[in-house]
């Protein structure tokens, strides 16, 4: 079967003009790079994600927010497992070697693959119920903070939302047994067997490639376009509930200061994150919407060559979370702090010296 459409060609050669032949550079020279940073920054991110969902997990953090937060954390944190451990193997392994090539590894690249999307779509949809509790709680006083299984009842329902809707993109992919000598066409294959492979389906090319096309729109906007865009509205409704807030403060309102401080640090902590969130994902809906719409071979030459740089940006800013946190609230960094100094004993006991030079100077 011809694996191309009338309407978009996914030639590696097709369309190859000025503006390929500038992708195909960036690829070439980024993708060594991109594979030491996984390999190098992949744990980092895990070690960075998995500090700030202990640490919201505390009891002195405990909330509606932290807990969207940890969920939120933990989604990142997953997909962060299975890059590395894609990347890993596509580095290390040998596509030639038919024990790379067995029905499990394939069960799981499916897995992974459908995995990344999934988790990083609940991701962002997470964060615009994060944003939507911030916004009510800040404009309606007195509001009340859903519970814990109300959240979880949340996360499951639209997980559940996510995995239906992406129906299609779960049917584009499929496990093929084909002879190894076409896995390894450069090399002279004599034990020729069949292999399992992960390919693309032989039926999302029928029909000028509808199903193909209604995959990357799926994922262009359900995935990352929708919450994306509610999350640039959220965000500035909430900056502009903190002005007014602002304003009721000067002309004489009844809140305290130290209420009025805490809601500025809380909505502009959540702010940072939204903004972070959006920057991640907007790149990665913008291309998949036109891969639906825009013809020869846009995907093969520009948008399967820019997603090592969009995956990159998405581990730097999962890993900024925790930073975030520790530099804009106050009391996730004194939390970390209690339990950094109940962890680490060098750090117990330098705290102990200063207080005993402390005791020594005021008595003499």
């Amino acid at each position: 079967m011809n694996h191309t459409c009338q309407f978009i060609s996914y030639d590696n050669q097709a369309n190859d003009n000025g503006l390929s032949s500038v992708t195909r550079l960036i690829f070439s020279i980024y993708r060594q790079f991109y594979v030491y940073f996984v390999l190098a920054f992949g744990p980092l991110n895990i070690i960075a994600n998995l500090l700030s969902m202990f640490i919201l997990t505390r009891k002195e953090l405990r909330g509606s927010y932290s807990y969207l937060f940890f969920f939120m954390t933990l989604d990142h944190t997953i997909v962060v497992v299975f890059l590395v451990s894609t990347v890993i193997r596509s580095t290390f392994s040998s596509i030639c070697d038919p024990d790379n090539n067995t029905l499990a590894l394939a069960v799981y690249q499916i897995i992974a693959q459908n995995a990344m999307d999934i988790l990083r779509a609940h991701a962002s949809w997470l964060a615009v119920v994060i944003a939507t509790l911030r916004f009510f709680a800040i404009r309606h006083r007195g509001f009340r903070e859903p519970s814990l299984l109300r959240i979880l009842l949340w996360c499951f329902v639209s997980l559940s939302v996510l995995l239906a809707a992406s129906t299609p993109v779960f049917m584009s992919t499929s496990i093929q047994w084909i002879p190894l000598s076409n896995v390894c066409r450069w090399r002279n294959i004599t034990n020729d067997i069949l292999v399992a492979t992960v390919r693309e389906s032989d039926w999302v090319y029928y029909n000028d490639c509808l199903l193909l096309r209604i995959t990357y729109f799926i994922s262009g906007t359900l995935h990352n376009g929708i919450p994306c865009f509610l999350l640039f509205a959220l965000s500035v409704l909430l900056l502009r509930q903190l002005r007014l807030i602002r304003k009721e403060f000067v002309s004489g309102s009844k809140l305290g200061n130290d209420q009025s401080s805490s809601d500025d640090r809380v909505t502009k902590m959540m702010t940072v994150i939204l903004i972070t969130t959006i920057v991640s994902e907007m790149p990665q809906s913008v291309l998949n919407i036109l891969v639906a719409f825009l013809p020869t071979g846009f995907r093969a030459n520009i948008v399967e060559r820019l997603g090592n740089i969009l995956m990159t940006i998405m581990l730097i800013t999962s890993a900024c979370n925790l930073f975030i946190y520790l530099s804009m609230s106050r009391k996730f960094k004194e939390v970390a702090k209690s339990y950094f100094f109940r962890a680490v004993p060098i750090a117990k006991i330098g705290r102990f010296s200063t207080i005993l030079r402390a005791r020594s100077s005021v008595r003499t």
